[in-house]
């Protein structure tokens, strides 16, 4: 590091050697310097040192066991050996127990048939605790909160060891409701409230770089950069006719592409949402939420994703601001009459790899094909398919436990999934691409999620917590949401009380939601009272235009209206010809609105917004 900020530092100055900004050049690289200097925690020093360190699981790594690069870092002492980032004694380190896996000291070790029970004591072996002959006869083995429990099967009650009794179960399924193990439960393929109703879904997923899981469960890899149609209904004589295109773009130097937008295209008119969770309709943006009675659109957030739902036609178009995109409508609506790279929802999953030809391009190599044949009209991008470049030891190690190998262990945190015939092996092996070449990036988090996610719809349980911990996924919430393990609904300014109401029917899941007492609007979370909007009516269609927002929204400059409050009511104001006060900055149409951008030659100052530095 030290080096290369040396290299930086010369280049700077040199650059702006004699010129105003020579002083400023040097001054930014020391401090630089300063803010990146490192501070070494107890038993561990700075220093240039291999990246596959002395760890408590492998005490003597060799360089067959790594091929990655040299770097500088916090190295820990001779004698001391890295354990969850902190560095200990080999007396302090935990144990390799049976399965070949680490285990901290303390931490408890279970087969998956409920038969063993084990502890990691200090010194580095495993002590066994209990051993039976494992669950009732009318229970199982199931995993809870990352260790194996027996649990009483389906009408039967009890704690699955000793006692499993039939009978009090829940009798009151909605229609096409299961019960499953005493509880109502949508099938695999539904959603909605098992209480109520739960209907057959066309879902498909978009996610990761991008992998695209079919209406019908098929798994293709497109990796241009391009836009692509995901879904559409082509019926024209159809008032629910809808495309629904997505645009890709490179990220991280990486030789595959990510979501950063979707377009979704019904009645003639654009809805879009953008990376970073921005939304558009015809190329105007928009505050979120937003509730357009005329044109049947619900524009929210549910979980960490902006959702746009036609109510009338029952299609669900979401996108996290990342890179999964999801699209959903009813079975029974669409079946066998959609098309796209989601497929057609006909329950055969083959006829999702037929390339523009009329070829199957099953392979992985060939999938290529299928981005050319559904690329948008008017794209003229081509797809090529990114040559394997990780070796064997990269691909090793992102399939290691804490990276992807969790999706390909049938006795770990997912084995319900593989019980419940849940197939992970595409998710698996889409996460060890996705890793192998970046294992610094934590890249395997969005898979994971990915594949909980789907499994989670198919009601499959998945213990949210332990699966972050073991792989360091931990939640991330943005701005000013707040982690919780009850998410339902978030509540929002259309619906303050969304979580509470009847017609949630997500089941409480652990996410980010607004504090009690405060509601989401425009993706952050806000208090009650900043709720109050003005009513605009532009083109037939009626927005929201919250007090202090503008429309155009997010408007600087030029001409525009804005939303105050005089004692209490709510009005639009005219603003005209509002001047940019910047120097060296013009008005321009950024994204939609008007926005004070900095004039050519100069670009905007990282740390003064309202100042603009040049390029030259």
């Amino acid at each position: 590091m030290a080096k290369e900020m040396f290299d930086a530092c010369i280049v700077d100055v040199c650059m702006n050697l004699g010129g105003p900004y020579e002083k400023e050049a040097l001054c930014l690289a020391i401090d630089a310097v300063a803010q990146n200097s490192m501070t070494c925690d107890e038993h561990s020093t700075y220093k240039f040192s291999s990246k596959c360190p002395a760890t408590c699981e492998n005490k003597n790594p060799t360089d067959e066991d790594c091929d990655l690069p040299a770097v500088e870092g916090c190295v820990c002492d001779e004698g001391y050996y890295l354990d969850d980032k902190k560095c200990v004694l080999e007396s302090q380190c935990g144990c390799i127990a049976d399965d070949n896996e680490y285990y901290k000291i303390g931490a408890i070790r279970r087969e998956n048939d409920c038969t063993l029970e084990e502890q990691c004591m200090p010194g580095g072996e495993m002590k066994e605790n209990w051993k039976n002959e494992g669950c009732h006869e009318n229970g199982w083995c199931v995993v809870k909160k990352g260790n194996y429990e027996c649990e009483c099967k389906a009408n039967y009650r009890g704690d699955g060891r000793e006692k499993c009794d039939a009978g009090n179960c829940e009798n009151d399924c909605g229609e096409n409701a299961v019960l499953r193990k005493g509880k109502c439960r949508c099938p695999k393929g539904h959603t909605g409230d098992p209480k109520k109703k739960c209907s057959k879904m066309c879902r498909c997923v978009s996610a990761g770089d991008p992998h695209i899981r079919t209406t019908d469960g098929a798994m293709l890899h497109v990796m241009g950069v391009c836009k692509y149609i995901l879904s559409e209904l082509k019926d024209t004589k159809d008032p629910c006719a809808y495309t629904v295109e997505t645009t890709t773009e490179k990220r991280n130097s990486r030789p595959v592409s990510y979501n950063k937008r979707v377009d979704f295209t019904i009645g003639n008119v654009v809805y879009s949402i953008l990376k970073g969770s921005d939304v558009m309709i015809n190329g105007q943006l928009v505050p979120v939420p937003q509730n357009l009675d005329a044109e049947n659109i619900v524009i929210t957030r549910e979980e960490r994703s902006i959702v746009i739902r036609h109510t009338k036609c029952e299609i669900d178009v979401s996108y996290d601001g990342r890179h999964k995109v999801m699209v959903q409508a009813p079975f029974s609506t669409y079946s066998g009459r959609v098309s796209g790279m989601c497929g057609n929802c006909n329950r055969d999953k083959e006829d999702d790899y037929m390339d523009g030809d009329g070829n199957l391009a099953k392979p992985r190599a060939l999938h290529y094909r299928l981005g050319q044949k559904w690329k948008s009209p008017g794209e003229s991008c081509q797809d090529e398919q990114p040559l394997a470049t990780c070796s064997d030891k990269a691909t090793k190690e992102a399939g290691k436990m804490n990276k992807c190998g969790l999706l390909n262990s049938k006795n770990g945190l997912f084995k319900e999934a593989f019980v419940e015939g849940f197939d992970l092996s595409e998710y698996y092996a889409s996460c060890v691409f996705d890793v192998c070449e970046n294992l610094n990036l934590n890249l395997h988090c969005q898979m994971l999620e990915y594949a909980v996610k789907t499994a989670s719809q198919s009601e499959i349980r998945i213990d949210l917590t332990e699966w972050r911990i073991v792989t360091n996924c931990p939640l991330k919430c943005d701005k000013t949401f707040v982690e919780s393990d009850k998410v339902t609904c978030i509540p929002n300014c259309m619906d303050t009380e969304a979580d509470k109401s009847s017609e949630c029917a997500t089941a409480p899941y652990r996410g980010c939601t607004c504090e009690s007492g405060k509601v989401e609007k425009d993706n952050i979370c806000v208090d009650i009272a900043e709720c109050r909007a003005c009513s605009l009516d532009i083109d037939t269609r009626n927005y929201n235009v919250f007090v202090g927002d503008t429309y155009p929204y997010q408007s600087e400059c030029g001409n525009f209206k804005q939303c105050v409050d005089k004692d209490g009511k709510q009005a639009l104001i005219e603003k005209t010809d509002v001047k940019c006060t910047g120097e060296k900055q013009e008005c321009r149409i950024e994204g939609g609105t008007r926005k004070c951008m900095c004039v050519e030659g100069f670009e905007q100052d990282i740390d003064d917004s309202s100042k603009c530095i040049g390029t030259f």
